[in-house]
């Protein structure tokens, strides 16, 4: 070693050096890659390498962005400030005792915090996979392990915690991470990403995923890029974790003539089998039948609705695309449904996170997120199982549902580009399949959360559908236009819901232009939905479930330009019809049948639960017949 270290002249080099210099080369090379264009928005400074992945909580990306505008919250001290300056009565930290117990437990543990971006890889305390089903204890015994703390001690003080410190963490070990940050709401996010937004303008940017992602914050921006300019913002970028899962595959994530040729056919094949149209209303309303009687058999005793709307719902979408429905306790249709949804919510993690932030590295070191490709894969073995069983009994004179028109094109279309091949049919079935269950699921969830928060509302509801559908006859699309109240009424539940607040990811495909900016082409642009349904300036009361913002002086429904939880444009939810008429009819139904209430001696919240969209947490209700 020293002979080659002489021949290369680098005798006085010592080790040190080299890796000072290496650090220094790629600390440049960093900062030389991620320079913002000119004329490009503003945003805050980020670190090199990691860049602003830790000014959000990880496990929630597209709900903490409101917090960017916190300042540093890295002890409790700055914690107790803010919070008392937000006048969060139920959280103050004003006594000596709750900061001498605050200080028990994080004296060692606070230090490593304040450098760790530069300092301390505690990975493995942000990538515990805290869940609900992990205790006090066991949190305490994890976070004890990697910081030397004594666990026994550390639980002792957690639990005073939980007692004397009312943040929103108390109650779950996956969100022990809140404790670092202010308690959340989703008014309070939604006015302090209006100060974010007024901080650096209603276009800001921020350094994620090794590129740099605009934010539009604002109802004429946000139109702006979804419609106006739709084609210069078409396309998606392309994010790690899901290039490595997908490709340039499917409904979702596809770019350029793939796409465009595929998503033209599934909308020309859903309409052929009813979607739009009175002809698929049958199907819904017999799986509304179906629901209700699932629902009558808890006799009013407290239940989680979540799993049989998920059932409901996801059977529509399946009559479309495998050309029929599964019973509610099919235990292969009951794995599907848990994998994919335990797929969603890694997809949301910080796993996830880390993997679009460190690709090379990730993919090569075992942890949760190859579950993601496992899950995956075994949804895309059951899809291809249903597609083989499609295969034997297929006849092009008759096809039965969009994997028998999709192999129909195979065989005809002569363009080798347009994706008609059996892998882009497993990929493109699955974004049908999930698209079509978990937004409607959410949003029916959200819905009976609502009406029991609010029961003159749902009073009021069940009083229209009484006076015009009545009792023994079941609710129709048709009756939509003669119940204004009730449409209206759906509408704000999807306003308020806001599944999916910042949207999904756009990407310019050439320069363009946004008010006084200017975007290179592949710049990734998040027109958010949050600013376009809570925006002050168009809804009367934003923060407040109130159908009126849908109805006219005479009670007459009317239209909102600003309403848009499908989003619009070029990428437009290809299933907005089926969604729309899939809430009317189960909704209805279901409070034509039932009365909603909480569970004796439990008070409703509108609490939700983190995960890739914005949905309630897990609560019982009662259905009472009517």
């Amino acid at each position: 070693m020293e002979a080659v270290r002489s021949v290369l002249g680098w005798e006085c080099v010592d080790c040190q050096s080299v890796l000072i210099f290496l650090f220094v080369f790629l600390l440049v090379a960093d900062v030389l890659k991620n320079r913002a264009p000119a004329n490009f928005p503003p945003g805050p400074w980020a670190l090199p390498f990691l860049g602003d992945l830790l000014r959000v909580s990880p496990t929630r990306f597209h709900l903490q962005i409101p917090e960017l505008q916190r300042k540093d919250l890295a002890n409790f001290q700055n914690i107790a400030s803010e919070l008392e300056k937000q006048g969060k009565d139920s959280a103050l930290l004003d006594s000596a005792r709750d900061t001498e117990q605050v200080n028990n437990i994080t004296s060692d543990f606070e230090k490593r915090f304040r450098d760790f971006a530069l300092l301390e890889p505690i990975a493995t305390f942000m990538c515990y996979p805290f869940s609900e089903d992990h205790d006090i204890d066991s949190l305490a015994q994890n976070i004890g392990a990697v910081f030397h703390l004594n666990p026994s001690a550390l639980e002792d003080e957690m639990l005073s915690l939980q007692a004397d410190i009312q943040l929103k963490a108390r109650a779950h070990a996956g969100q022990f991470w809140n404790l670092f940050r202010v308690e959340n709401d989703p008014e309070h996010q939604c006015a302090l990403c209006v100060q974010f937004a007024e901080k650096y303008g209603k276009i800001f940017s921020l350094r994620l995923f090794g590129g740099r992602i605009v934010f539009v914050y604002d109802y004429e921006l946000v139109r702006e890029v979804l419609i106006q300019k739709g084609e210069d913002y078409e396309d998606r970028p392309t994010i790690p974790l899901f290039s490595a899962l997908l490709g340039n595959n499917g409904l979702l994530f596809s770019n350029g003539h793939p796409w465009k040729q595929q998503r033209r056919f599934a909308i020309r094949t859903l309409r052929h089998f009813g979607v739009g149209k009175m002809s698929l209303e049958p199907s819904i309303q017999q799986e509304s039948h179906y629901l209700s009687e699932a629902f009558t058999l808890h006799k009013g005793k407290p239940f989680n609705a979540q799993s049989l709307i998920n059932n409901a719902v996801s059977n529509i979408i399946c009559c479309l695309v495998f050309g029929d429905r599964f019973e509610y306790d099919d235990k292969q249709h009951q794995y599907i449904l848990q994998t994919f949804n335990e797929l969603v919510y890694l997809e949301g993690g910080i796993w996830a996170h880390l993997y679009n932030t460190l690709p090379g590295l990730m993919k090569r070191l075992p942890g949760p997120h190859q579950r993601i490709f496992t899950l995956t894969q075994d949804l895309l073995d059951y899809i291809q199982t249903k597609i083989k069983e499609h295969r034997e009994s297929f006849d092009p004179s008759s096809p039965r549902d969009y994997i028998d028109c999709f192999l129909t094109e195979m065989g005809e279309n002569e363009d080798k580009e347009s994706g008609f091949d059996l892998n882009n049919l497993c990929f493109c079935t699955l974004d049908l399949f999930g698209a079509g269950t978990e937004t409607t699921t959410t949003t029916l969830h959200w819905g009976l959360l609502f009406m029991i928060n609010y029961p003159h509302i749902q009073e009021e509801v069940q009083a229209e559908i009484a006076s015009v559908v009545g009792s023994s006859k079941q609710p129709s699309v048709t009756d939509r236009e003669n119940m204004p109240y009730t449409d209206a009424v759906i509408h704000e539940i999807q306003r308020m819901a806001n599944i999916l607040p910042l949207n999904v990811v756009r990407m310019t495909n050439k320069e363009t232009t946004l008010d006084k900016y200017t975007f290179p082409k592949g710049t990734m642009v998040l027109p958010t939905l949050i600013s376009v349904l809570r925006d002050e300036s168009i809804w009367e009361t934003p923060h407040t479930f109130n159908p009126q913002h849908f109805l006219d002086q005479d009670g007459t429904f009317r239209k909102r330009e600003a309403f848009l939880p499908f989003s619009a444009g070029k990428r437009v939810c290809l299933g907005e019809q089926l969604a729309r008429a899939e809430l009317f009819l189960f909704f209805t139904t279901l409070l034509q049948r039932f009365s909603f209430a909480a569970p004796p001696g439990v008070q409703p919240t509108l609490e939700y639960k983190l995960g890739a969209t914005h949905c309630p947490k897990p609560y019982s209700l009662c259905a009472v017949p009517r």
